[in-house]
Order: C-alpha cells, then sequence, then structure tokens
C-alpha cells in the first residue's frame, strides 16, 4: 500500500487560513471603499464609513460569504487535482463526490438541523444567542424585506455548503484520512473547521456540526449529502434569523434536536455503506 506523507494537509489548512481571512479582508474591504469612495470626503471619514458599514450590512455579509466560500472552494480544487491524469475523474474520487441515495441527503439534513437546534438552544439558554459573529450576522439581516432575505438566505446556505465542504469534509478530511487516519482526519478537520470561524462563541458549535458532517460523509462514502445538509442548515438559520428563543421551550427544541440528530445517524448507520478506500 502506497504510504503518504502527513504534513500536507496540516500546512495547506493554515495557508487557507491565512490567504481566506487575509485575502478576504482585502477583497471586502476594497470593493467597500470602492462603493463608498468620494474624492470630496476625507479618507479618514471613508474609512470610518466603510468600518461601520462592515459591521452591519446585509449586502457585505452576503459578499463576504460569497468571497471566503469561493477561495475555498478554489484552494480545494487545486489541491485536488494537482498534478493529477486525468482530472476530472481524480477529483471526483478523491473528494469523494459519489452518488448517494435519496435518504443519505434526508437524513443527514434531518441530523444537522437537529444539531443546529440543540446548540442554538444551550446558546440561547447561555444568553450568547446575540454575541461575536452570530449576533453580527443577526443584525446585519434583521431589517431587510422578506424578498431580500430569502436571496440573502440563498448564498448564506449554497455558498459555503459548497466551499466549506469541499475544503473541510473534500480535501482536508480526506487527505489527513490517508497519511493519519479515519479518527484523526474526522477530529482534526471538525477542530479547524470550527478555528476557521474565528469566534468564541460560533467555532465551538461549528466543529460539532462539523464533526457530525464529516461522520456522514465517511459513514455514507459521499460528500454530497454533507454538501446538501450544510446548505440547507445555512439557509434554515438566515431565514429563522428574526426569531427569538423562547426560553421556556428551550428544552422541548433540544429534546426534539437531539432525537432528530440520533435519528440521522441511526439511519446511516444501520444502512452500512460501503465507503470508497482512501485515495489520492
Amino acid at each position: 500500500m502506497k504510504r503518504y506523507a502527513s504534513w500536507p494537509p496540516y500546512v495547506a489548512a493554515v495557508a487557507a487560513f491565512v490567504v481566506v481571512h487575509v485575502v478576504g479582508i482585502l477583497i471586502v474591504g476594497g470593493y467597500l471603499m470602492w462603493s463608498v469612495w468620494d474624492p470630496s470626503v476625507p479618507w479618514e471619514a471613508t474609512f470610518d464609513r466603510v468600518l461601520t458599514q462592515s459591521a452591519t450590512s446585509p449586502r457585505v455579509l452576503v459578499f463576504s460569504v460569497v468571497v471566503t466560500s469561493s477561495l475555498l472552494a478554489l484552494i480545494a480544487v487545486t489541491l485536488a487535482v494537482f498534478g493529477a491524469r486525468p482530472r476530472a475523474q481524480v477529483f471526483v474520487r478523491r473528494m469523494r463526490l459519489v452518488r448517494a441515495e435519496p435518504m443519505a441527503f434526508l437524513a443527514a439534513t434531518v441530523g444537522v438541523l437537529g444539531m443546529s437546534m440543540v446548540l442554538e438552544s444551550v446558546v440561547g439558554l447561555m444568553g450568547l444567542g446575540e454575541e461575536g459573529s452570530l449576533g453580527a450576522i443577526r443584525e446585519a439581516l434583521a431589517s431587510v424585506s422578506s424578498g431580500r432575505l430569502v436571496a440573502a438566505a440563498v448564498v448564506i446556505g449554497a455558498m459555503p455548503g459548497i466551499g466549506e465542504e469541499l475544503f473541510f469534509r473534500g480535501y482536508l478530511m480526506r487527505r489527513i484520512e490517508i497519511g493519519d487516519g479515519v479518527k484523526n482526519a474526522l477530529l482534526t478537520s471538525s477542530i479547524v473547521f470550527g478555528l476557521f470561524h474565528a469566534d468564541p462563541i460560533h467555532s465551538p458549535t461549528a466543529a460539532l456540526i462539523g464533526f457530525y458532517l464529516g461522520w456522514m460523509v465517511l459513514e455514507t462514502g459521499s460528500l454530497w449529502p454533507a454538501i446538501v445538509a450544510h446548505a440547507v442548515n445555512n439557509f434554515t438559520a438566515a431565514i429563522m434569523v428574526r426569531r427569538d428563543l423562547d426560553e421556556s421551550l428551550a428544552f422541548v427544541w433540544i429534546v426534539l434536536g437531539a432525537a432528530a440528530a440520533m435519528a440521522g445517524a441511526w439511519y446511516v448507520k444501520q444502512r452500512k455503506y460501503v465507503a470508497d478506500p482512501a485515495y489520492w
């Protein structure tokens, strides 16, 4: 059996973090500067306006999601096809972009929605629902019209669903798996996924959801259910952004969410899918 060096995915994760956060900030900041630039206004005032808009603007939120997700997808595709011949076939197999049965999509989606329900309720009971990046997202989307909210939710769902899954569960988990084993791959890719969100509240919840998504990929042998589940989860969270947590029902949502997460996992586990062997 061919031996693979274990260090490349870890270097790739660090490089991707730098690229996504530094280059992403430069792109989004440049776009904002261009959109508000007025030669008659001192640059200090323009800069202050950019900082103000970046914190609360739904346009900036959506543009940031598009930029960061596109960068992650580009990095994942580049790393997956580097030196490969033929590129298309190798890319599909390396990233586990193989067919999955319809019920696997449903199980993954129900399970991830359940996980999110549990985590959102716990965060709300701790009084942290309005803090950090989650609070900023709620603030940015709170005042937009229903039509714009749906449009923003589609982007916020689809783009990370594709870009983040291609990088974290597609490239990173797969590549660590062939160098350091399945357990290390699942744990490390989940932790890195959480760290990429760079927020003391969002990072832990993202890591837990990433772990669930990664487990689904390993069990089903396909990345597609995770892509769909991730997209639907983000879309639902954006659509429901104006809903306030009813603390009297929080424990009910926790129980229902936990039941949904366990039901999704149980269905996938008992199906005993035949996973594609580690390949690079």
